[in-house]
């Protein structure tokens, strides 16, 4: 499932647009209180989400795997008058790297794309 668009909401929501034109909604609130994602709690740093390799990703480093965000979000209505549904909380954030060699997994936000060992275990 490729994220083509994200718009970030006040209540720490990220509404998520894939290619097939499905909105989903993610909630982030529940994970602000966890390292990495404290490092974006406040509103300003939050806002400065964007999407890169499919990924939401932040400017410190931090970012969200694709398998996540789709897993643990809500379907919205393609409708712009319905009420935005609340989400379950996230469970885990990995990110497997297809040329990782060892076939480790990577805690998303720790790790670069181009990182085959996190310094994080």
């Amino acid at each position: 499932m490729d994220i083509i668009s994200i718009f970030t909401k006040d209540n720490y929501q990220i509404e998520l647009t894939y290619q097939n034109d499905e909105i989903k909604l993610f909630d982030m609130l529940l994970l602000l209180d966890e390292k990495p994602w404290n490092k974006i709690k406040t509103l300003h740093m939050f806002r400065q989400a964007k999407v890169e390799y499919e990924m939401v990703v932040w400017q410190c480093e931090i970012d969200l795997a694709p398998e996540t965000l789709h897993l643990d979000s809500k379907i919205l209505p393609q409708s712009a008058n319905s009420s935005t549904p609340q989400s379950h909380p996230p469970q885990a954030a990995f990110l497997f790297h297809p040329l990782n060699p060892k076939g480790r997994f990577l805690l998303a936000g720790c790790c670069s794309p181009n990182e085959f060992q996190c310094p994080h275990p």
